[in-house]
Parts: C-alpha cells; sequence; structure tokens
C-alpha cells in the first residue's frame, strides 16, 4: 500500500505549524512499508500534486478550527467533494482551498481512481504571528502522532473513521 503522511501549516503562525510540528516527531521513525512522510509547510501546490502521485491513502496533518476546545485532536475521513471548499489562493493556502485545488487538478487529469483521504487535526488555541505551539496544542502533539500511526498502519480502514 502505497501512503503519503504530510504536514500541512504555516510555523510563523503559531498553532498553525501543528502539521510540521508532528512530522518533526515522526522524522526517523520507519512507518513502514510504502508510507513516505514529508512536511510540505504552506506548500498547497505541491502538496496537491503530490495527492495525485497514485497514492492509496493519504494523511493529511493541520489544524483545524472546529467546535471542540483548544488541544482536541481527532481524525475525520474526507469523503467527495467538500462543503465550503474555496478557490485555491497561493497566498492563503487554507485544507478547504487544499481540496478544492486537488479536486480539480484531479478533475482535469482525468484520474479517476482516489485514494482513502484522512485529516489528522488539532483545535487550534491562536493562529496568530508566533514560532511556538499553544500549551493546549503542543500537550496534543502526541496524541497527533499516535493518531498517524494508527492509521498509516490499519489495514483495511473503515470509512468515516473519528477519534
Amino acid at each position: 500500500m502505497k501512503t503519503l503522511v504530510a504536514g500541512f501549516g504555516n510555523i510563523f503562525r503559531s498553532d498553525d505549524g501543528l502539521g510540521p510540528a508532528v512530522l518533526r516527531l515522526l522524522a526517523g521513525e520507519d512507518l513502514g512499508p510504502g508510507v513516505r512522510a514529508r512536511d510540505f509547510g504552506t506548500a498547497g501546490m505541491h502538496l496537491a500534486l503530490e495527492m495525485l502521485d497514485g497514492y492509496d491513502r493519504i494523511v493529511i496533518v493541520d489544524a483545524i478550527a472546529r467546535d471542540d476546545p483548544p488541544g482536541t485532536a481527532f481524525a475525520i475521513e474526507i469523503t467527495g467533494e467538500q462543503p465550503g471548499a474555496a478557490a485555491a489562493d497561493p497566498h492563503d493556502m487554507h485544507i478547504g482551498a487544499l481540496f478544492a485545488l486537488y479536486q480539480k487538478l484531479r478533475e482535469q487529469s482525468g484520474i479517476t481512481t482516489a485514494p482513502q483521504v484522512f485529516v489528522v487535526g488539532c483545535v487550534p488555541e491562536n493562529v496568530g504571528d508566533g514560532m511556538d505551539l499553544s500549551e493546549p496544542v503542543r500537550a496534543a502533539l502526541p496524541s497527533c502522532v499516535q493518531l498517524v500511526r494508527k492509521l498509516v498502519t490499519q489495514t483495511p480502514i473503515a470509512t468515516g473513521a473519528s477519534s
């Protein structure tokens, strides 16, 4: 099984640096055969293009705001069109724009098969200027790492995974 683990986020925007932080913790770990782990930072265009490279499973790690307390770690499966996915802006490449760009590139390329896509996320407390993660997000790093490990080692994964 060919798997991509992708860190996504801006290390200069405090908790938005979650994806790169998790990838640093995973650096040097053997995640199993066929697993590629890479920090894409804010390079959403590069990540969208990489997602077209015949992966069976993609796990994206990113800070994502939702109605949970800061530091809440979760894993969700992304299926079909993403509601509210905005047009891609290279100067503001958030997760919704990433998926919109990926879907557009996939349609244009004629690729008909789609990988299972998961997001390992954590609710941020602060996405303002700064290079340090907030305490709740820093405390959630081990949970995020554990979720990534779980997703890359489970075969097959039932749809609707959440934690």
